[in-house]
């Protein structure tokens, strides 16, 4: 039996080595539409529904007028439940020179301080092509990190 597992194992070691890493995750970097705006690393989480904002980002971009903090929701994730702080009901991001449209929660603590969920993707219609490792939308092309 452990044989067999042995060969399997080895079978996925070849085939797609990819899961044996336990950093393989999908960054862009992204900025605010701002002149003055920092570059940041987002991770895109396709398992994610809602993109999420760390309130320090927020502050840092100056954009806490921008927050509708009756916006209430429980972001549930694998470990735990984290209250938002609210919401930019509109928000745009820069990618070189790709504008991204956006409507993040926010939220006090995360692993990443910006999660672009399936939300941004579906806003964006973005296309996800791993084998270059790129999104796609119309014609343009957005690295992945």
């Amino acid at each position: 039996m452990l044989d067999l597992i042995q060969k399997n194992y080895n079978l996925a070691l070849l085939n797609f080595p990819e899961i044996f890493y336990k950093n393989y995750k999908l960054f862009i970097e992204i900025s605010f539409n701002s002149d003055n705006s920092s570059k940041y690393l987002a991770l895109i989480d396709t398992g994610s529904t809602n993109t999420l904002i760390s309130y320090n980002i927020v502050e840092n971009e100056k954009l806490i007028d921008l927050i509708d903090f009756n916006y209430n929701e429980e972001i549930k994730s694998i470990n735990n439940i984290n209250k938002c702080k609210g919401r930019i009901w509109y928000l745009e991001f820069k990618n070189n020179d790709t504008i991204l449209k956006s409507s993040p929660i926010i939220i006090n603590n995360s692993s990443y301080d910006i999660i672009l969920g399936l939300d941004f993707l579906s806003i964006n219609n973005l296309d996800i092509l791993l084998s270059k490792k790129i999104l796609i939308k119309k014609d343009k092309i957005i690295k992945i990190l």
